[in-house]
């Protein structure tokens, strides 16, 4: 059941809320709204599960590199559709920290990044990769790859590497 840190705090009023708080910002609990914990052990996961979450990310690790927690979201509800009628309590926010703390060790998450353990792609990484080897740049495949990996536009890398001519494209300098 979720507990609500003040109803944690009424029941050890014998220990300071600050320390609370600091007990349930660790990987054993799991945020399902605003200052509301659940235990990590009460989410309803299998091993099919485990390796389903594994398996997703390694497919798409094998082929861009990287794997976006949007996109890993978007892939465990198709595949693992039981889950969620498990663990109706569950909310974004709340599988967002699962999904983390089942990869934590075995892949790199930078922000909501995944990657290999020895990469640590960024959002930055990823949008300025997006501008290599490219003449131009139009504002519509930019938002369009921005929809694909589930991320808001990031115009800093793609400044660092383009020039703005109009509202709608880029250019590399270098060409």
């Amino acid at each position: 059941f979720p507990r609500s840190l003040q109803k944690i705090s009424e029941n050890f009023p014998q220990i300071p809320v600050n320390q609370i708080k600091k007990t349930l910002n660790n990987d054993d609990y799991i945020r399902t709204s605003y200052n509301t914990y659940i235990h990590f052990n009460s989410v309803q996961a299998d091993s099919h599960t485990t390796t389903a979450i594994h398996q997703i990310v390694e497919d798409q690790l094998s082929k861009t590199g990287f794997i976006t927690l949007n996109q890993l979201v978007k892939a465990f509800k198709t595949d693992c559709g039981q889950f969620f009628s498990n663990n109706p309590t569950l909310s974004q926010r709340g599988l967002n920290d699962f999904l983390r703390i089942i990869l934590k060790g075995k892949f790199s998450i930078n922000g909501d990044i995944i990657s290999d353990i020895t990469s640590n792609v960024s959002t930055y990484f990823i949008f300025q990769d997006l501008c290599k080897n490219r003449d131009t740049l139009e504002i519509s495949e930019i938002a369009d790859f921005s929809t694909r990996i589930g991320e808001h536009i990031y115009f800093d890398p793609i400044y660092d590497k383009m020039i703005r001519v109009n509202r709608d494209t880029f250019v590399n300098p270098s060409n």
